[in-house]
């Protein structure tokens, strides 16, 4: 009877742990451009890929991952392959099903997503629109998550800037902030993206700068995460193993109140094939109790 009555205290007790707020509760966030389904890439066409891609995801588990380049029918594929997870977002071109997405894919099992949306990266962001000297239309799209480990709720914003404009990419991260800034409104906040720039430029510049009145601080993940950074330094390959080394262009930020535990750039090849001309991101976190 004692040994029972232990027992069952002893359960009670594994139970109490794992309800306690202060628990660590890793999440685990990807940035991947999974490149342009369309495009003739001979071998590294999409039909010969797609399969790497979505082992990727299914290998490294991200809870959450922010996608750049996605087709909808590259999504209809991940969607049909990787159980549990389920995305959203609005295709750039008519704000429906044409065109690009900058598509959040996330694993249902453990995030409820609140609320969505799309905006553009315009002077018009509220409707399907290119400014500046843009090239395309690009969009974000953002959602708020709640965790259900932790019933902590945050904000995920996920984007491709403009690979051809200087101004619209510097002219994209002045507006991406100040809508962060107020549709976040101080929570918790993850942003994933191909950028296009890398540190030296002032996109890049504008968004970690702590010097804008009334505006959220974002930091590099790579820069703050308690393990340092492993893998290669550059994300964009053009599905070259060989190329040259360079600068970043896609980078995972947070705000404050996050803790990074992990960074990595994910070079994993196939047979020698890559999944994608970028290597994904993949970042591990937690959110800090207040």
């Amino acid at each position: 009877m004692i040994i029972k009555r232990l027992y069952i205290f002893l359960i009670f007790l594994v139970f109490l742990a794992g309800c306690q707020p202060g628990v660590d509760r890793p999440v685990k966030v990807m940035t991947f451009n999974i490149r342009y389904g369309l495009v003739d890439d001979g071998q590294n066409s999409w039909q010969y890929r797609k399969t790497f891609v979505a082992d990727v995801i299914k290998y490294h588990q991200p809870g959450i991952v922010g996608l750049q380049e996605a087709l909808g029918f590259q999504l209809a594929y991940l969607d049909s392959s990787l159980d549990h997870y389920t995305w959203f977002g609005a295709a750039r071109d008519d704000g429906k099903q044409q065109g690009e997405y900058t598509a959040i894919l996330y694993d249902s099992r453990r995030f409820k997503m609140l609320r969505n949306s799309t905006f553009w990266l315009s002077e018009t962001p509220d409707k399907p629109s290119q400014s500046w000297d843009a090239a395309l239309k690009r969009t974000v799209t953002w959602a708020e998550f709640e965790d259900s480990k932790t019933s902590k709720r945050f904000f995920y914003f996920n984007t491709h800037f403009d690979h051809r404009g200087d101004t619209a990419r510097y002219e994209s991260a002045k507006l991406l902030k100040r809508k962060i800034t107020e549709i976040a409104k101080n929570n918790y906040i993850i942003l994933t993206g191909d950028f296009n720039c890398d540190p030296l430029d002032e996109p890049y510049k504008h968004l970690t700068s702590k010097d804008i009145p009334d505006s959220e601080i974002l930091f590099d993940t790579r820069l703050i995460s308690k393990s340092g950074h492993y893998g290669p330094n550059s994300t964009f390959t053009g599905f070259d193993l060989n190329a040259d080394p360079s600068e970043p262009i896609d980078f995972i930020f947070c705000g404050d109140k996050i803790t990074i535990k992990k960074h990595a750039t994910i070079s994993d090849t196939f047979d020698g094939k890559l999944p994608s001309d970028h290597y994904p991101i993949l970042v591990e976190l937690t959110l800090n109790y207040n």
